[in-house]
């Protein structure tokens, strides 16, 4: 998805080759960690706000540690790494939710 929207932003850090916004690291990061907390709560039987409240928890902090690492290492300006964490705090629950319907759509024509 980031490599979608990098050319639609055009910003660039470090030289005229070098797409800034968003940041893939931080949407990397985001997305697994975000991916792992939402298995866990599932896993574990978690409700949906408690599952919910640890997912977000979870990736946030995910999330915040790779953009401060970008930012300090010069790779990113702090709204790279900030749309690189909206992107994937907003692709992994769309996707989730397809990937529940389509298994619940299995389940029930497998009936």
């Amino acid at each position: 998805v980031t490599r979608l929207l990098k050319p639609l932003a055009a910003r660039t850090i470090n030289g005229d080759d070098n797409l800034a916004f968003p940041s893939g690291h931080t949407a990397f990061l985001t997305a697994f960690a975000l991916a792992l907390a939402l298995l866990a709560a599932g896993r574990f039987g978690l409700g949906p706000t408690s599952g919910t409240v640890l997912a977000v928890a979870v990736a946030s902090a995910a999330g915040a540690l790779m953009g401060w690492a970008q930012v300090a290492t010069g790779a990113h300006y702090p709204t790279d790494t900030v749309g690189g964490c909206c992107t994937a705090l907003a692709v992994v629950p769309a996707a989730a939710w397809v990937i529940d319907r389509v298994a619940d759509a299995r389940r029930a024509h497998a009936r």
